[in-house]
């Protein structure tokens, strides 16, 4: 059932068992819903989930930027055109629902929203998904766009705006959506690092039917002070603390000056469905160094055919 809310502010919350629950954003053309294929052949036949549907319609409002660059209201959208969207992103809903069902989701593990946008997309979905406490925003190939240019300065970002974005796992779907399967989940014993594996183990649980892929990557393996084996270990109790089967656990170390380049490779070689990393990491200033470190960017820029998870 739709839930359409005339306000733009937070949607509340659904009223759903006690499962996490993922908000997957929609778009308003029916052949870039990315997220949504990527989870109807990932999470195919999966029960302990519940998929949050939303699509954002134009403010009925338009703005422009005002005195101190403060928005001000420009006039209201023509009602035909934002009819107009708002039949689009209808549409697109019920498409995607409909995709999810035929992957054997359960319908009433499905709920779809349409509200208007107040702020830029990629913040008002960031904001919804801290609000409502889901499991991980979903994002098409667009929401990749959005991120980034998010990331690449907006002026007025704030420390609610970078609280809300590290409150929540991002999931970037693919343009190209190969059948493929199994995470690849990149560890180097950091917290964000640890953050991930917690994460990777609460989406799958006992009802995986994923492998997961402990990678290291070193620059130099006589320079390491935390071998893998200790990482490795640590991490493997995580996962299994949370229900992942210990004989779906693997591990492996690569080598590589560019430890992008390396996830790259094995992602690639390996066929894996999912890169799961943490975001944080050194950047050239303060904020960015809180919004994604130089490896998670460089990862997410070049990942073409797998889903990208990253988490804080």
């Amino acid at each position: 059932m739709l839930q359409e809310v005339q306000s733009s502010k937070t949607a509340p919350r659904a009223d759903v068992q006690d499962i996490p629950s993922l908000l997957i954003a929609v778009g308003e053309q029916p052949e870039h819903l990315f997220g949504v294929q990527f989870i109807s052949q990932f999470f195919k036949d999966f029960d302990r989930m519940h998929f949050r549907l939303m699509h954002l319609l134009p403010p009925s409002h338009g703005v422009v930027p005002g005195p101190y660059g403060l928005p001000v209201e420009a006039g209201r959208m023509d009602e035909a055109i934002y009819t107009r969207h708002r039949e689009m992103g209808r549409h697109s809903l019920q498409l995607a629902s409909g995709m999810l069902r035929q992957a054997g989701i359960p319908e009433g593990n499905i709920s779809l929203i349409s509200r208007p946008q107040n702020q830029t997309k990629a913040l008002d979905l960031i904001q919804e998904s801290a609000a409502n406490n889901h499991h991980a925003l979903v994002l098409g190939n667009r929401g990749r766009s959005w991120f980034e240019a998010m990331l690449d300065g907006i002026p007025d970002i704030t420390r609610e705006v970078i609280d809300a974005s590290c409150g929540i796992p991002l999931w970037i779907a693919p343009s190209i959506v190969e059948k493929r399967r199994d995470i690849l989940l990149c560890v180097d014993g950091s917290r964000y690092a640890m953050n991930m594996v917690r994460h990777v183990g609460e989406t799958l649980g006992s009802q995986g039917t994923q492998n997961v892929t402990l990678l290291r990557v070193l620059r130099d393996r006589n320079n390491n002070p935390t071998p893998p084996e200790v990482i490795f270990e640590e991490c493997r109790n995580e996962l299994e603390e949370r229900g992942v089967p210990s004989d779906s656990i693997r591990v492996r170390v690569v080598t590589d000056n560019d430890p992008a380049a390396g996830i790259l490779s094995v992602c690639e070689r390996g066929k894996f469905a999912v890169v799961a990393m943490g975001r944080a990491g050194y950047g050239n200033s303060f904020m960015r160094r809180l919004l994604m470190g130089s490896v998670s960017r460089d990862v997410m820029r070049q990942l073409n055919n797998a889903c990208l998870w990253l988490t804080c």
